[in-house]
């Protein structure tokens, strides 16, 4: 019951933080040019940037206090005299794919991105951080004076911009189903509905950032999200840490729908009545 109460109020306070949702429903974004072989993220290094080079970067980031998931995408410039790259550039959390607008530049030097976020035109906040490091160098904040928030990131492509053909399918499904709440003695358990959601984002059919949100009797919650690859319709998911278990596997076959089961137990990620399983359709 603590853990779920915890949950609760990690998920009022992560939702307090947002915005204004953008329109909800799918979308795909295209930069036209001929398809590649990617590299699993934790084998790929990072290329120096070259003059007269430009590069699209493709990033999976956990941000903030709550470390909510959102997926970058960087365009970066040819070396300018001061020794840096310029950096133009938009990401949204998984969660409200509401987009935001990035601009700054990068430092081969110390590996180092300085970025300020925008939305619709002011500004928003501020990161600098170096990719695939988890150190306290690297940190978004909502201006240099405020409080500086973890970034935690994975780099999924680097690729010369003229030869990378980037698509991103993201939408939102959910699950409305009963659920048994325990009232008191005089009204024992009442049958409530609940709403669940996986939201997530596909990028070009082979890794899937996503963000589950499920409720479970009593108002147990389960929360997970991350980034997985995808083979042949399937995505299995591990929890990047040493003290859990925790395994999700997402089945994508079926157009519309997903289908998740916890193949490893989660009880990090969720309370006692709670789980992960579960079919989830578009909104």
């Amino acid at each position: 019951m603590i853990r779920s109460l915890l949950f609760s109020s990690l998920l009022l306070l992560a939702f307090s933080c947002s915005t204004e949702k953008e329109e909800e429903g799918g979308q795909i974004m295209t930069y036209e040019s001929e398809d590649i072989e990617v590299e699993n993220p934790e084998e790929t290094e990072q290329p120096t940037v070259t003059e007269g080079e430009h590069y699209t970067q493709v990033i999976s980031a956990n941000i903030g206090l709550y470390q909510e998931l959102a997926i970058m995408i960087l365009e970066i410039s040819p070396v300018e005299e001061n020794g840096t790259h310029p950096v133009n550039g938009y990401y949204y959390y998984i969660a409200h794919q509401k987009p935001l607008d990035l601009k700054g530049h990068y430092n081969p030097a110390s590996e180092m991105y300085i970025l300020d976020e925008t939305y619709k035109g002011k500004k928003s906040g501020h990161m600098e951080f170096k990719v695939n490091d988890d150190s306290d160098q690297s940190f978004w904040c909502v201006n240099l004076d405020s409080e500086h928030q973890d970034f935690n990131s994975k780099e999924l492509y680097y690729e010369e911009s003229a030869n990378f053909v980037l698509e991103i399918e993201k939408d939102k499904y959910e699950w409305i189903h009963p659920i048994d709440m325990y009232m008191g003695e005089e009204e024992g358990f009442v049958e409530e509905e609940v709403e669940d959601e996986f939201n997530f984002a596909i990028v070009n059919n082979e890794y899937i950032l996503f963000d589950i949100n499920k409720t479970g009797r009593n108002g147990h919650l389960a929360i997970a999200n991350g980034f997985a690859k995808i083979n042949d319709g399937i995505a299995i998911w591990d929890a990047p840490d040493d003290y859990t278990t925790c395994q999700i596997k997402m089945n994508l076959t079926k157009s519309g729908e997903v289908t998740v089961t916890e193949e490893k137990l989660c009880e990090g990620f969720r309370g006692f009545n709670a789980s992960f399983d579960g079919t989830f359709t578009k909104n």
